[in-house]
């Protein structure tokens, strides 16, 4: 570059100027011979020395000079800005072309990648279809062996049940039978017995009339005539006694073999399907600790016929035909088995603390010593059973004796938010025998009871939870469901619940418990408020007192779920009272869910189970439409195999299966049920041995027990 400037400068200054040119020296030009073949020599002029030049051409050429070189600077700058430009383009096109290069290689790479992604999805997609295929193949034959194993199962429970069916009911037929035989031969001896009186009292007539007709006879004659008649009378009397004695016994006999014929039957079915279940059940499943089969198990004492009121009847003289028109007219006939236990739980003997904390089997010192127990046939009447009155026909009549009450709004007082809700104390009066996952064995009073927390299944799916701090140590724990429900409950330091109550979206609240006694600080000694009452009498009959659901249609469950309790209250009272009190329990009906069946020393309910809840849950759902506030009592019973503290949280483990399942299936709303479980303490069939009656869940309607009617609310 600087050698081409030097030049355009140089050629610049000879040419710029005219006066250069015109005052250059003429050239001597040499001359050349056209003799070729002789050398010549030729003499050069000498040149005259160039003259001074002037100043000014100085000058001038001097800015002609510095203009050209100014000019070939910048046409030098201008040719270099040029090719810097060329090879800036030159460089773009080529870094273009650099470029698409490279985006044709990795549109190529790309290609190919997806290529071959696309190849190894579909070899992917090829094997796990052959895989599903496989697996559904092996699946729908482990299915059809099962349902095979199943069917089978079934069947021979079938078989076995209708088996013992047919045995039971032919024993049935047979008891009938021998009881109406029994019952003709007493008719036949009553016969005799009346002819032999008749003709006893024919004979004396006519030995009076005898002896009226002989004057001469004396009155120590027709004395002795009386003495002897009256001794023919006790004569026939004494064989009418035995002719009864015998008739009862044969008849006893008979009942006796039938009942065992029916109970062997029945245990055995019981036995047949629980080894089906088993069979079709995984070979992995848990040991039951519950209603285990007892090493050495003693047939109660309880179980003992008791003596009829005939037999102590007939150690008296016969009273006259008048006296016996007198007698009021028999009770209707009871719908439950010969060998229910008492109707009431409160007529039930109460077991004693002591075998409870050693887990050993229920029963008083009567029993262990093999006497029967009174208590088993007639409950002992420490207060005599007060006339009850009319009984009432409404809730509200049931709490006609409480005064009004005025309840707060369960919001009203201002509370301290706290992270998590303050651990409840133990009250003193309360002794935890043994603690089983979330459940404890308590003694309290010298009772024994199993407690649970129902937090879990209120709680249970909630949006939100909170607890707040209230005076006198009080909590206020609220739970608030994804449909905008609150439940809300006010619990003292011992974890009583003082009020309970559902908030909806608009800002109404609806009362479900309240227990005004529990609102203090200080916590007084539990005792039994049934002991303050006389014995329940029932005056009403069986039937409408405990309903089967079974065979009851929704409609009759609606009904008697309707129906107030069969005696008043004489206060409000806490659900743990109603739940730990078998008399205060008593005053209100019972729903037997004889439907529910568990197999042995299990809580669970069978999918095939859950749609015979149908009619129960219906009848429940109907009744909360019409009273949202209301609330039922679940309870759990087991049969007597097994130690007394491993059935009670068997129990209120099935009681807590029910109320979940009336939750989870047909939406009845948890803070509408309490649960509690009882063991083998309130048995429905007195018996030591397996019996799936016993192994059953209860519902009552403890609404007006536990919380004001509307016209006290």
């Amino acid at each position: 570059m600087k050698r081409t400037a030097l030049f355009f400068a140089s050629t610049a200054i000879l040419f710029s100027s005219p006066y250069a040119m015109a005052e250059q020296p003429p050239l001597n030009r040499p001359y050349i011979s056209s003799n070729s073949n002789m050398p010549v020599v030729v003499a050069q002029a000498e040149q005259p020395a160039p003259a001074q030049e002037d100043p000014a051409q100085e000058e001038l050429k001097r800015k002609a000079a510095q203009q050209a070189e100014e000019q070939a600077k910048q046409q030098a700058e201008e040719q270099a800005k040029q090719q810097a430009e060329e090879a800036k383009r030159a460089a773009q096109v080529e870094a273009e072309n650099a470029a698409e290069q490279q985006k044709a290689i990795e549109e190529e790479a790309n290609r190919k990648a997806a290529e071959a992604a696309k190849a190894a999805e579909a070899e992917a997609a090829k094997q796990a279809q052959e895989a599903k295929r496989a697996a559904e193949a092996e699946a729908h034959k482990a299915a059809e062996q099962q349902k095979a194993i199943e069917e089978e199962a079934k069947r021979k429970a079938a078989e076995e049940a209708k088996a013992s069916k047919a045995a039971a009911e032919q024993a049935a037929e047979d008891a009938a039978k021998a009881k109406r035989d029994a019952e003709a031969e007493a008719n036949k001896a009553a016969e005799q017995q009346k002819a032999i009186e008749e003709e006893a009292r024919k004979k004396a007539a006519a030995e009076a009339d005898a002896a009226k007709a002989a004057e001469g006879e004396t009155a120590k004659q027709a004395e002795q005539a009386k003495k002897a008649a009256e001794a023919e009378a006790a004569k026939a009397a004494e064989a009418q006694k035995a002719a009864e004695e015998e008739a009862r016994k044969k008849a006893e006999s008979t009942q006796k073999a039938a009942d065992k014929q029916a109970e062997q039957a029945a245990e055995d079915a019981n036995k047949a399907a629980d080894e089906a279940a088993k069979q079709a059940a995984p070979a992995t499943a848990a040991p039951a600790t519950a209603e285990q089969p007892a090493a050495t198990p003693n047939q109660p004492a309880a179980e003992t016929a008791p003596a009829k009121p005939a037999d102590a009847a007939s150690r008296q003289p016969a009273a006259p035909a008048p006296a016996e028109a007198a007698k009021p007219a028999p009770q209707e006939a009871s719908p439950l088995p010969a060998n229910a236990a008492p109707v009431l739980d409160s007529d039930k003997p109460a077991p004693a603390a002591e075998a409870k904390q050693k887990g050993g089997k229920r029963g008083n010192k009567a029993e262990q010593a093999g006497q029967p127990p009174a208590p088993a046939e007639q409950p002992v009447a420490q207060q005599p059973a007060a006339p009850a009155g009319p009984p009432p026909k409404t809730d509200a009549d049931v709490q006609q004796a409480i005064a009004p009450v005025k309840i707060e709004p369960v919001l009203v007082e201002k509370g301290t938010r706290t992270k998590q809700a303050r651990r409840d104390e133990r009250p003193a009066d309360v002794q935890v025998i043994k603690q089983y996952d979330n459940r404890a064995i308590v003694e309290v009073d010298n009772n024994i009871f199993v407690e649970s927390s129902d937090r879990p299944r209120m709680s249970r799916n909630a949006h939100d939870v909170y607890y707040e701090d209230l005076p006198r140590r009080r909590t206020r724990e609220t739970i608030v469901r994804e449909n905008g429900v609150q439940i809300v409950t006010i619990r003292n330091r011992y974890g009583d619940v003082i009020q309970r109550s559902r908030i909806t979206p608009d800002g109404r609240e609806v009362l479900l418990t309240y227990a005004p006694d529990y609102d203090r600080e200080e916590r007084v000694n539990w005792r039994d408020p049934g002991d303050d009452l006389p014995p329940l009498r029932l005056d009403i009959p069986v039937r409408d007192y405990i309903l089967d659901a079974e065979e009851a249609p929704e409609e009759e469950v609606y009904d008697f779920f309707a129906r107030p309790p069969v005696e008043r209250v004489e206060r409000i009272y806490s659900v743990d009272e109603v739940k730990r009190s078998a008399r205060i329990r008593d005053k209100v009906r019972r729903v037997d869910l004889d439907t529910i069946t568990f197999a042995f020393g299990s809580a669970e309910i069978g999918e095939d189970q859950i749609t015979r809840l149908d009619s129960v849950a219906k009848a429940m759902a109907q009744t909360l439409k019409k009273n949202p506030a209301e609330t039922f009592l679940i309870e759990g019973h087991t049969d007597a195999v097994g130690s007394d503290q491993a059935n009670l949280v068997l129990s209120d483990k099935r009681a807590e299966s029910v109320a979940q399942a009336l939750t989870n299936v047909f939406d009845i709303p948890p803070e509408n049920m309490a649960t509690q479980g009882y063991g083998e303490r309130y048995l429905k069939i007195r018996t030591e041995s397996p019996e799936q009656q016993n192994r059953r869940v209860a519902i009552r309607r403890i609404t007006p027990l536990v919380a004001p009617v509307a016209s006290n609310n």
